[in-house]
């Protein structure tokens, strides 16, 4: 299959891709949206069956809640997590990294009883499927401590921001990562 310019349907999907993540990264984020879709619609008009809409999608959920339609962001977040539960199955850490979004996303919402069930169980997947010393146990810790800092208990957010800082104090063997300021 190839599009007008005689470009292989992956081979524009790569093209418009990177262009989408240019956009993103330099704050155009308006411009990724509408790439993103365009690309979205452009894939599954192509291959409806391909594993890369999910990623796609997931992408799509996460431009939404940084643009501040965070009820789209759910939606979308909740669809992917039932693809990727489906294809990868819940104890996947694909699985853990979208239900983790999903529960950022409500509680940007300020929504932390529905966000609490997601946070948990992405940490509890993370820790089976990485051991609790990975950086990825340190995001699921960092979610958690958000979800306290949103409810007002400070002092557990505090004991979960220090938890995740440890980890990646451990993990990057310094403080200069990147990772560990993210949990400051």
């Amino acid at each position: 299959l190839a599009d007008e310019s005689g470009a292989s349907v992956s081979e524009s999907a790569e093209i418009r891709y990177r262009l989408y993540q240019f956009q993103n990264e330099s704050g155009r984020l308006s411009d990724a949206y509408g790439g993103l879709r365009t690309l979205i619609d452009a894939l599954y008009h192509e291959a409806p069956d391909s594993s890369h809409l999910t990623f796609l999608y997931h992408d799509l959920a996460y431009v939404s809640v940084e643009l501040g339609d965070c009820d789209t962001s759910e939606a979308w977040y909740r669809a992917v997590a039932q693809q990727v539960k489906e294809s990868s199955g819940k104890d996947s850490g694909d699985y853990a990294e979208v239900i983790n979004n999903l529960a950022m996303t409500l509680l940007r919402q300020n929504l932390p009883d529905l966000a609490e069930s997601f946070v948990q169980e992405g940490r509890a997947v993370r820790e089976k499927e990485f051991g609790d010393d990975r950086p990825e146990v340190a995001n699921s810790l960092c979610s958690l401590g958000f979800l306290h800092f949103v409810r007002g208990e400070f002092a557990s957010a505090v004991q979960e921001y220090q938890k995740a800082l440890a980890i990646q104090k451990t993990f990057f063997g310094t403080t200069d990562h990147i990772a560990p300021a993210f949990t400051l």
